[in-house]
């Protein structure tokens, strides 16, 4: 069914036996999308990869495919599991959705080999949007830059239980609603 049957006019997309193939990033990707009236959905295959992007959705009006490529986009920015570093700290107590308002939206906080990734919340393109914080001692982790140096410093607060409850950075908290 991967295998070309049919080659698109422009020559950007060939089509199997009810599948596209097509080149992204220098890798072929296969795939087949279909919608009805409330319903869109999209099913985009990496087979060198092994990885495959499933997005249902129950509404007209959005691109699934939008959502299928953002999920690649954030597993690209996984390393390799050998590769990443062991967490020294619980970083699942850190986990969470932090409110930044009235200034900004949501905060998703998450562990992400061995250290915490954050993106804002909504986001267009969280992949682009990632920031990786590196933890330091106790509760204090430093952002770390595209170049992997360390940045700012992000400091977590405790209540009496010894639970998370906010997280401060530039001298502005955000507080852990979930």
């Amino acid at each position: 069914m991967q295998r070309v049957h049919w080659v698109n006019p422009d020559w950007q997309t060939t089509w199997g036996l009810g599948f596209s193939v097509r080149e992204v990033d220098g890798r072929t990707m296969v795939g087949h999308g279909g919608s009805c009236p409330g319903y869109r959905s999209t099913l985009n295959i990496d087979p060198h990869k092994k990885q495959a992007f499933i997005v249902m959705i129950n509404a007209q009006g959005v691109s699934p495919n939008k959502y299928a490529t953002g999920m690649r986009d954030i597993l690209k920015k996984a390393t390799n599991k050998a590769n990443a570093e062991k967490a020294t700290v619980d970083l699942e107590a850190f986990a969470g959705h932090y409110n930044a308002q009235p200034w900004w939206g949501e905060t998703a906080i998450l562990p992400w080999q061995g250290k915490l990734a954050v993106f804002g919340l909504p986001s267009e393109n969280p992949a682009k949007g990632l920031t990786l914080l590196k933890h330091i001692e106790g509760d204090t982790f430093r952002r770390l830059r595209k170049d992997e140096t360390l940045g700012e410093e992000v400091v977590f607060e405790r209540d009496e239980t010894g639970k998370v409850i906010r997280m401060w950075q530039h001298s502005n908290y955000e507080d852990k609603i979930r």
